[in-house]
This record gives structure tokens, sequence and C-alpha cells, in this order.
């Protein structure tokens, strides 16, 4: 049976001033030039995530013991979506190795009551992230043949809501103070559109890592002609081992070891992370076979990472 909701409940209302409240903020920094807007905001979950979200609630706080309704039977909202990992930091449990897409996802959110949700977050030593995940599934378990469905307005609220902040942020891009440095964020990607420029991004770095190395390995030969130049005897310099000779093995562990190593940390974490994103987003868009594809993909080069890849010693 489905059970309407208000269209303006209590906590999107709170959310909705948080994001002016930062907006406003921004809009004051933006004019001072020895400040720099931190354009970094946690995302709302999309509307597939809320509703499976309240699907699998079974309308009731998800606290062992609790019976405290989400929504009222007068459709009052009452409950909250809490984080298991805090989807900023210096939130409880905030982990600083997940993304964007994993702190919103499903698996990250739990629908609690306001007591419920002020007790897990004040005692993170008790409320872990493996006991709030357990307390999650069981939940589910325990409610998994009762059927409700979140009412569309507060899905609509969600989207309204983050239409509203990417509009936000192309207006503090577009005032900044020096338009030519600001940094490019593209407001509206996609998740796969920001992975593919995340695997761009990463080319890039790794292309400089290798202008740096190939422009110390030239460095003894410009070293010795600079040298000449002046009329300097590099008998004694030519006389050194190369592995005394500090300008011969300049950076070479951070060149040859270092690098590579977290250039491919940096590459298995990609994709670990577009893999979960892709996973969740085929749960909702099962026709999707360029998603398919891409999971298959990444997927496979996992493996191999996983098999075959192994550290520069």
């Amino acid at each position: 049976m489905r059970t309407s909701t208000p269209s303006n409940p209590s906590w999107w209302r709170a959310e909705r001033r948080a994001v002016r409240r930062q907006a406003r903020r921004h809009q004051r920094l933006s004019s001072q030039p020895e400040h720099r807007p931190n354009l970094m905001s946690r995302q709302s979950p999309t509307r597939s995530t809320i509703r499976a979200l309240f699907a699998k609630s079974g309308n009731i706080c998800a606290f062992p013991g609790c019976k405290h309704k989400i929504v009222e039977d007068d459709n009052l909202y009452v409950g909250e979506i809490c984080h298991i990992e805090a989807a900023e930091p210096r939130g409880p449990r905030y982990n600083p190795s997940s993304v964007e897409e994993e702190r919103r996802s499903y698996n990250n959110l739990l629908l609690l009551c306001h007591a419920h949700h002020r007790r897990i977050d004040s005692n993170v030593e008790t409320y872990t992230v493996a006991r709030l995940r357990q307390l999650k599934a069981e939940h589910e378990s325990m409610v998994s043949g009762t059927s409700f469905e979140v009412d569309a307005s507060i899905v609509s609220e969600v989207e309204r809501e983050m239409e509203s902040y990417w509009s936000t942020l192309i207006r503090l891009q577009e005032a900044h103070p020096v338009p030519d440095l600001a940094v490019e964020l593209k407001p509206g990607r996609s998740g796969t559109q920001v992975f593919r420029d995340l695997r761009a991004k990463t080319k890039d770095v790794e292309a400089l890592l290798e202008y740096y190395r190939e422009s110390d390995e030239r460095a003894p030969e410009q070293l010795k002609t600079f040298l000449r130049t002046l009329g300097y005897d590099l008998t004694p310099l030519e006389a050194v081992p190369y592995y005394k000779n500090p300008f011969e093995v300049r950076n070479w562990e951070r060149h040859n070891l270092g690098s590579p190593n977290v250039l491919l940390d940096l590459k298995a974490l990609q994709l670990y992370a577009e893999l979960l994103y892709l996973a969740e987003y085929a749960k909702h868009h099962t026709d999707d076979t360029a998603a398919q594809a891409r999971r298959e993909a990444v997927m496979s080069e996992l493996s191999h990472i996983a098999g075959s890849e192994q550290y520069h010693d």
C-alpha cells in the first residue's frame, strides 16, 4: 500500500537551510582575494537509492527494538536518513578512503528515528561501521515481508536540492575573483563521465612523472656541459663512481619504485570505486548495455591487477 509523505518535511527544510548558508558563505568569501571557496560538497542520495531505502525499511526505525515509524499515519515525515560512514570530514565514522558514490550509496544509508540517529552518532565507539552494517542487515531481514514505498515528493525534494546546489556552484565559479584560474568542476557530469575524466587526469599525472624522470636522467650530462662552458676540468667529477654521484642517482627510487607503485594504487582505487558505482547503477538500469559492458571491463581489469600486477621493489 502506498503511503504519502508531505512535500516539505522538516529534515529537507534543514538540509536546504544548510545549503543556503553554505552558498551565502561562498559568495561572501568569493569577493575576498585571499580566500578560495571550498566548492566540494556532499551530494544527496539518488532517487533510486531513496526509493530502495524506504522500500526495505518497513517504515520502522532500524535501531533494534525501536518501533517508531519513519512516516506517521497522518503523513508526517519524522525519520532521518543516516550515514553509516559520514558524508563529510569530521563526521562520525568518516572514511577518507571512500568516494562520494560510496558515501551516498544504498549500502551506506539507513533510516532511523531522530533519537537513535543522535545516539549512534554520539557514541561511535559502540556504533561502529561494522555494527551499523549488521544492524541494517538484520533490520531489513526482519521486515523483508513488509511493503513500503516512499512518496515521490521526497524523491523530488532531493533532486530539487541538488539542482539548486549545482546552480549555486555555477554562480560561484562565475563570480570567482580570477575566472581564468578557477578550478574546472563541470557541474552536471554523470558518474560515468567523472570516472572517464579521472582516468584522463591520471594519465596526465603519469606523463608529468615521466617528464620529471627523464629530466633527472638528463641532469648529469647537462651539468657536465655547463661546467665545460665555464672551463672546468671534469676529470675529478668523471672519476666518481655513478652510485656516489648524487646527480647520477637523483631521485632514482622515487622515479623507479615510488611513482609506479603510487600509480598502480591509484589505478586500482579508481577501478574499485568505478565498479562500486556501476554495480549500484546496474541495479536500477538493467537495460543500459554500455554500462554493463564497462562494468565487465572494469571487473576484468581488477581481476588482472589482483592476479598479475605487483609492486616495484
